[in-house]
């Protein structure tokens, strides 16, 4: 178990996250000097000729219209009151995979992540209408080998909440579903990106990176809005990214009423693609773990021409 971290104590972290000024109008990230895409907040660009894998992810984010936003960061509450206790892949819905498993060098370390995803429409059990529930969609590197306790991980959480109103004649549920853009390098705190808005059947796309053992980078696009932003942050006291692992994942937060997960329907991970700095990865070597209850799996997930696919199988 994590030590408790106070709200306070998570705020200090903020700090020492980064943030970007937008570029000029204009601004042609794929011409830009290196120092230009550092100052505005752009990965590093791989060179399409000795790197023409990883300048493939790069293009994906970054090729369409888009508008550079400088993210406005918050300490997100509920998931810092989850996180104090709660880690482990029982509670992901998602597809690994691991340099290892490619016969990679030990040198190779998995440090990037991309994928793109509409946000499901997500609802509560109708038998426990006041039951407050949420779920976490995300990529990510690190965190399948459990004894590292750590992740790197960016994308969106909906949570769901309902109120019942009873009256003499009728009783009215009212449901909410709140999306909201978030990051973190657990155990440091996750951090919420509240100005870039998103919502139910959002088109998000999320770049990952670790671009040092001791840098995390994120850059987050509505693909609808056009709206990107990009943060850099730093790892928590004596933890660097050892890049055993890559992920996509559907993860289950745990509100206080056990694992409840809301039903989300189905979401697809599309264009999933991994390496690290000389290799990349394809799915034909993933692996797959589902969210579990004490009796059976809540989610079903499947591995498909470069799509994850994880399906919410009920409530239980």
């Amino acid at each position: 178990m994590a030590d408790a971290m106070t709200v306070e104590a998570a705020r200090a972290y903020l700090d020492r996250v980064t943030t970007f000024e937008p570029p000029p109008p204009g601004f042609d990230p794929f011409r830009a000097e290196a120092r230009e895409l550092a100052a505005y907040g752009y990965p590093r660009r791989p060179d399409p000729k000795t790197e023409p894998d990883l300048f493939m992810l790069w293009e994906k984010a970054f090729r369409s219209e888009h508008e550079v936003i400088r993210a406005e960061l918050g300490i997100d509450e509920q998931l810092l009151k989850w996180r104090q206790g709660e880690f482990g892949v029982s509670g992901w819905g998602a597809a690994v995979v691991q340099p290892s498993s490619y016969g990679l060098p030990a040198s190779e370390l998995a440090n990037v992540a991309y994928g793109e995803w509409t946000l499901p429409r997500v609802s509560g059990d109708p038998a426990q209408p006041s039951t407050k529930m949420a779920v976490a969609f995300w990529v990510g590197v690190d965190g399948y080998i459990l004894g590292r306790r750590q992740v790197v991980q960016g994308g969106v959480e909906a949570t769901v909440t309902s109120t019942v109103t009873t009256t003499a004649i009728s009783t009215v549920t009212t449901t909410v579903t709140t999306y909201v853009a978030w990051f973190e390098w657990y155990p440091a705190p996750p951090v919420s990106i509240p100005n870039l808005a998103v919502n139910e059947g959002s088109r998000v796309a999320v770049l990952l990176c670790t671009p040092a053992a001791d840098r995390g980078f994120l850059s987050i696009q509505n693909k609808d809005t056009g709206v990107v932003t990009s943060v850099g942050f730093p790892p928590p006291p004596g933890f660097t990214s050892d890049g055993t692992s890559a992920e996509w994942a559907v993860e289950a937060v745990d509100l206080g009423a056990g694992r409840q997960l809301p039903n989300f329907g189905n979401i697809a991970f599309r264009n999933a693609t991994a390496g690290t700095k000389n290799y990349p990865m394809d799915l034909s070597r993933a692996s797959t773990t589902d969210i579990t209850s004490s009796t059976s799996d809540l989610t079903h997930t499947s591995v498909d021409s470069g799509n994850v696919v994880v399906v919410w199988e009920g409530f239980r």
